[in-house]
């Protein structure tokens, strides 16, 4: 703390000295754009045009302290070459922002050029240099005045070549350029891509983003600034004439890139396969179905997107590359193939430092785990990926300090390359219903998976849990920024040895949670659809994630008509095991804004209901929802908040309080200090609920949840590494879900200091 004191002083007060005698450095870059009334994108061309500009001030500390500009000084000098030296140059220190006449010209002149590429012809800039009369710092003010913007009357495609005139009315009319619009370069982009893929979807593979023609203008309107703009779809520059082609040749070579000579030249399904191996790579059958390409059909750029696409999603090629080729005839194209395949297996084994259990999202324990990794990629030649994976581990409680767990965890996955129908639930479907319109998305994009697992955890002194899973299922990914999970079929055992320790705190009705139970799902388990949307302009970022999940409804079904003519065995088991039937559903919606010098203001919903189905009193402990700890509540331990009104008769952790019901926000506000260090500030409020009062837990239900929200509040900091984040925070209670003192308020510093992280809790 004295060094980082003395570090912080002395770049207040010694910065200066090192700087030349005629330079000054730039402490701030105004913008001052004039519009004409009610521009409706003003507030995004002034966020673009602050990012054009080419070097911004030099960053502060806690925005008082020319820290980075410090350490630059300290180790520019020639014979600063020593490691210290070369880690400070590349971690801490800044180059000095100075003013520069020419580079505030080439700003200006940027500024000026993207407003007119932005339809506004008019635009015009000048900058001005105000300096500071004490220090030798100026800030940069650019003055923009946009004019009116250039709006479209209308809009045409023209070509000359006869081949493209068939098809102009159909670009024509779902042109992006319509009447009403601002003419901006961003509009043309779009449309000039659209032109292109829309071309090469009919055939034309070697027509070009470059033959669609800049834009021109026919000013119609002086008064309105109003224009007639137009494109001309252009020949080729080489003199290749532009027409339809169909794919002649499709050949393709496996090659591991040494000089092997080829062993494996075949014809499969008029695909040419050759492989410097005895065995092909990839089965050919495989690899005729990856490939959407075929001879002897339209060249489709589709198609050969989802080739490329695909064969790079398999996993097992270092290197996939696809590339069009002249066939001696004018109307074909041969396509190239170029597969790297990577090597087979892989093992991982590495430790791990976390903060969660086996046994669900108890989240106020350090966990050292030891992860050991075996990867077979492509098994039996199909393409198919095989995970191995063990993980023991302890975990520590912090308060008080002790061993507090031993879990373990086995884990076999099979990845399959495509979409294997399950029971031809979704392939006999009409294609024009909902069901066929999905299946033909799966067949395209979705991935199988089959896994086996068990986990093993033990909270010492409390319960031994065991959970043996079977699972089969498949993601849908058709996107980078969406998926959905789909689970078929999925059986889990659930076993519980409850400890005396543990039975003697917990409430009579909380033990149904616990009893050995089989979940369940034959044709059904679950579906999580997630989406996260890229940063735009202005630096927003959301997300949103849902799931559903049910357990035991085929059982219940069966069970339902069984007993209409035998009611002798009114409730089926396997053995004395039951079967858990319930529906559970949560979602979760996140926001984020940043802003200049390392600033970001985080935001967080969730919400999630778990329904007890039947003859069921309560749904699994593993499934019920706790609040509380570093990614929940961080006044409270993870488990120690709730349900409802309930005090904790507790003292110490690990606290076990779960609900059928859950309610919180989060929101956050950080802020970039130094280097790698991060500051936070934070609120939360939320709770947990059951459904129904269970006996020992009164007010533990809904009855008054609109009085039983608890808030909390606090400080963090935060270590970036770029690749993970170490996250501390301490929270204190606000408000507490039942009276103390009299009030639902805190009235005196009642403080969290257990929330360590591994990356942002939201």
């Amino acid at each position: 703390m004295a060094l980082a004191i003395l570090i912080l002083g002395s770049s207040a007060c010694h910065t200066y000295k090192y700087m030349p005698a005629d330079a000054r450095l730039v402490t701030q870059n105004r913008i001052q754009l004039k519009t004409p009334p009610h521009t409706p994108n003003r507030k995004e061309l002034i966020v673009q045009l602050e990012n054009l500009v080419s070097r911004k001030p030099n960053r502060k500390v806690l925005g008082l302290f020319d820290t980075y500009l410090w350490f630059y000084y300290r180790t520019s000098q020639p014979d600063d070459t020593t490691r210290w030296d070369k880690f400070v140059q590349g971690n801490l220190a800044e180059e000095p922002v100075y003013v520069d006449p020419d580079e505030i010209q080439d700003n200006l002149d940027n500024m000026i050029g993207y407003l007119r590429n932005r339809g506004y012809f008019q635009a015009t800039g000048r900058y001005t240099v105000d300096s500071n009369q004490v220090k030798p710092t100026s800030m940069v003010t650019y003055q923009l005045k946009s004019g009116e913007a250039m709006e479209i009357q209308s809009f045409s495609i023209h070509s000359e070549d006869p081949d493209l005139q068939p098809l102009l009315p159909q670009l024509q009319k779902r042109t992006l350029i319509k009447p009403g619009k601002i003419l901006d370069s961003d509009l043309y982009y779009a449309e000039a891509n659209r032109i292109t893929k829309f071309l090469r979807e009919q055939g034309f593979a070697f027509f070009f983003l470059n033959q669609v023609s800049p834009i021109r203008v026919d000013i119609a309107d002086t008064t309105d600034h109003r224009v007639n703009a137009f494109v001309d779809l252009l020949p080729d520059p080489g003199g290749r004439p532009t027409r339809p082609v169909r794919v002649n040749q499709v050949n393709i070579l496996s090659s591991s890139g040494t000089d092997r000579p080829i062993q494996v030249d075949t014809m499969f399904k008029q695909l040419r396969i050759r492989d410097d191996r005895p065995v092909p790579y990839l089965r050919p059958e495989v690899l005729h179905r990856a490939l959407s390409l075929r001879p002897d059909s339209l060249y489709k750029e589709s198609s050969y997107d989802k080739a490329n696409r695909r064969l790079s999603s398999l996993g097992i090629y270092r290197f996939v590359n696809i590339r069009a080729l002249p066939d001696t005839l004018p109307d074909n194209l041969n396509l190239a193939v170029q597969l790297t395949p990577i090597e087979r297996k892989a093992l991982d084994m590495s430790v791990e430092v976390n903060n969660t259990t086996a046994i669900g999202d108890n989240s106020n324990v350090l966990g050292v785990s030891f992860s050991n990794s075996y990867t077979q990629r492509n098994i039996l030649h199909r393409g198919i990926r095989m995970d191995f994976t063990l993980e023991p581990g302890v975990e520590f409680n912090f308060q008080p300090l002790m061993v507090n767990a031993a879990n373990g965890i086995g884990k076999l996955d099979f990845n399959f390359p495509f979409f294997e129908d399950y029971l031809s639930f979704w392939r006999h479907r009409k294609e024009n219903s909902f069901l066929g319109r999905w299946n033909q998305r799966f067949e395209n994009e979705a991935k199988s998976n089959l896994s086996f697992s068990y986990t093993y955890n033990n909270l010492l002194g409390y319960w031994e849990t065991q959970i043996m899973n079977v699972h089969y299922g498949f993601r849908y990914n058709p996107t980078t920024n969406f998926g959905v999970t789909l689970d078929h079929f999925q059986v889990d055992y659930y076993r519980n040895d409850l400890k005396e320790q543990f039975e003697m705190v917990v409430p009579e009705g909380f033990k149904n949670a616990f009893e050995d139970q089989f979940l369940t799902g034959f044709l059904f388990r679950s579906l999580t659809a997630n989406y996260i949307a890229p940063i735009n302009r202005f630096g927003e970022s959301w997300s949103v994630k849902a799931s559903f999940e049910q357990s035991g409804l085929e059982i219940l079904g069966a069970n339902t008509l069984y007993n209409l003519f035998d009611s002798s065995k009114p409730i089926w088991k396997a053995g004395s095991i039951g079967f858990a039937k319930y529906l559970r559903t949560d979602s979760q919606w996140t926001y984020s804004r940043k802003f200049g010098k390392g600033r970001q203001v985080a935001t967080r919903f969730y919400g999630g209901i778990i329904v007890p189905l039947a003859d069921d009193l309560s749904s699994p402990y593993i499934k019920q929802f706790s609040a509380g700890g570093p990614s929940s509540m961080r006044g409270w331990l993870n488990g120690e908040l709730g349900p409802g009104s309930v005090v904790q008769t507790q003292t110490n952790p690990p606290f076990f309080s779960r609900g059928d019901v859950k309610l919180e926000a989060n929101v956050e506000w950080r802020q970039s200090i130094f280097w790698i260090l991060e500051g936070a500030a934070f609120l939360d409020a939320g709770n947990v609920w059951n459904l129904r009062d269970t006996p020992g837990q009164t007010g533990a239900s809904l009855r008054d949840f609109q009085n039983e929200w608890a808030m909390a509040g606090g400080l963090g900091i935060r270590l970036n590494f770029q690749y993970f984040i170490i996250v501390y925070d301490v929270g204190a209670k606000l408000r507490y879900p039942y009276k103390v003192d009299g009030s639902h308020w805190a009235r005196k510093m009642d403080v969290n200091f257990f929330n360590l992280l591994i990356n942002y809790p939201f």
